[in-house]
């Protein structure tokens, strides 16, 4: 099965804070606050491209919850500027009104074949109807993820500048592109813009936001954009890092100590000579292993990289966390050993991915790595407040790959053993859990664990919440969804606090 079924579909209807009943009873802590959910959403279904998971415009799935016994659900398709959308790679223009044409995106990127050729009558077609094509970096807000920081809210995604937008409870409003002040504009190489991470991390600690990023369309070289604003959005730090070419076809996330910023160079590359060999883009080189750019967070320069290789070579899509103990560094990430050229994530198709402690040192530039849990995971989920992490959620697929996955497990990372699992029902594909702390607790782990898992039967979606310390008492509350909800991307929980 593929991106064209099942909880791969868009939904066609935007609803707006349609109220449902809860089964069971949520705490008081969680009343007032919104669980979000991004993803691609394309508007003209079925499409004339090869479809992808990456495809689609943005679209933000809003569960709030307005008190212990009800919530709301909303979802909104994040509307860019009408001149931003006149662009010959979108499926329409003007939201709608020329679907049909021909159009192209990453699936037909990475069809191989004739992309290329194609590539060139969607240009040709722009230049004829005398189309705007924005850059890439603004050709769509991102749709992978939600940044808040500094009062102010974001749409991601690694290709494309950060979109700001007014997110409130009956919906979206869209404010535009943003530089961060300035702190993308202009860059010294490649494109005049940067683009923004579908995951940079906030120091618990200072609450700055750090970043690596890197340009994917038309000027793109290869080199790694290292971002930094402090706790107020003001631009602390930019330097753009060369690193190895071809480059890693994603930066998608990195690991963040009190003194390092790492990212990941992996062994999927892209290449944009491989077009005109009828060949994809990305493809994976298994004799370039992967490795290690570590950033000291007080660099000045490029030159300030500490870059390490690990034995082996692998992708990694998301990481877990990282300990600093003086010159060594252990990483913790689900590795892939190999990965399909035309990236079949989350398909059960999909490469196996096994959670992975590297352990980095400083000193000799040396790595080593061992696999430390034996089932299928992905999409790892922690304690935000908690810069190195003792305890991550793992959705599992089991011994091996499936469609995202049934159950999540919680692991223990000193231990390095499995404290507990839990299940979303028969039949039932998680998404992406997302770990909520308890307000005003001091335990790690103490919190709730909430997804939108899909059940294949009915076609339908349900809003689950477990408390995470009483896992094994099962979902403490329930909530059926007015409509389906698409596995989209990444989640977000906003607290009632940031709606005052």
């Amino acid at each position: 099965m593929g991106y064209m079924q099942g909880n791969w579909a868009p939904v066609s209807t935007q609803l707006e804070q349609h109220q449902v009943e809860i089964d069971g009873e949520l705490p008081g802590d969680l009343v007032g606050g919104m669980f979000v959910r991004m993803g691609a959403n394309t508007i003209c279904w079925p499409p004339t491209g090869v479809h992808h998971a990456f495809n689609g415009e943005a679209m933000i799935h809003m569960v709030t919850i307005k008190d212990g016994e009800t919530l709301e659900y909303t979802n909104s398709l994040i509307d860019s500027k009408p001149e931003d959308r006149l662009s010959a790679f979108s499926n329409e223009t003007c939201l709608g009104n020329s679907c049909g044409v021909p159009y192209f995106g990453f699936g037909d990127l990475n069809r191989g074949g004739f992309a290329l050729l194609r590539l060139l009558l969607v240009k040709l077609r722009a230049k004829i109807m005398n189309l705007n094509t924005p850059t890439q970096e603004r050709l769509q807000p991102g749709s992978t993820s939600l940044i808040t920081h500094a009062n102010k809210t974001y749409t991601a995604s690694e290709i494309v500048l950060p979109f700001e937008i007014s997110l409130e409870k009956d919906g979206v409003s869209p404010k535009g592109f943003s530089t961060f002040d300035g702190l993308l504009a202009n860059q010294t190489f490649g494109p005049e813009e940067g683009t923004m991470s579908a995951h940079p991390r906030t120091d618990p600690t200072t609450g700055e936001l750090l970043f690596f990023s890197a340009n994917f369309g038309s000027g793109a070289v290869p080199f790694v954009n290292f971002g930094n604003l402090d706790a107020d959005g003001l631009p602390k730090k930019y330097i753009q890092i060369p690193v190895p070419s071809p480059p890693a076809a994603f930066y998608h996330d990195m690991f963040l100590t009190k003194n390092y910023a790492v990212f990941f160079h992996s062994s999927l590359k892209k290449d944009s000579s491989r077009l005109a060999k009828m060949e994809t883009l990305t493809y994976f080189d298994s004799n370039s292993n992967l490795a290690f750019g570590v950033l000291p967070r007080n660099a000045t320069s490029h030159e300030d990289l500490i870059w390490i290789e690990a034995p082996n070579p692998g992708h990694i899509w998301h990481t877990i966390g990282a300990r600093e103990d003086g010159d060594q560094l252990t990483l913790f990430a689900p590795k892939f050993e190999n990965y399909s050229n035309d990236v079949q994530i989350h398909l059960d198709t999909e490469e196996s991915s096994y959670l992975t402690k590297f352990v980095l040192n400083l000193n000799t530039k040396e790595c080593t790595e061992q696999i430390i849990f034996d089932e299928v995971v992905e999409r790892p989920t922690v304690n935000p407040n908690v810069m190195s992490p003792t305890f991550a959620y793992l959705r599992s697929e089991g011994k091996e790959s499936s469609e995202m996955g049934r159950h999540i497990v919680k692991f223990n990372l000193i231990t390095e053993e499995a404290e507990g699992v839990i299940e979303c029902g028969v039949n039932c594909h998680f998404g992406e859990s997302l770990f909520v702390p308890r307000v005003n607790s001091s335990l790690e782990d103490d919190g709730y664990l909430m997804d939108i898992p899909y059940y294949k039967d009915t076609h339908s979606s349900r809003f689950l919440v477990w408390d995470t310390l009483r896992l094994e008492t099962g979902v403490i509350a329930s909530a059926e969804l007015p409509q389906r909800v698409p596995y989209g991307a990444h989640g977000k929980w906003l607290e009632s606090s940031f709606f005052q």
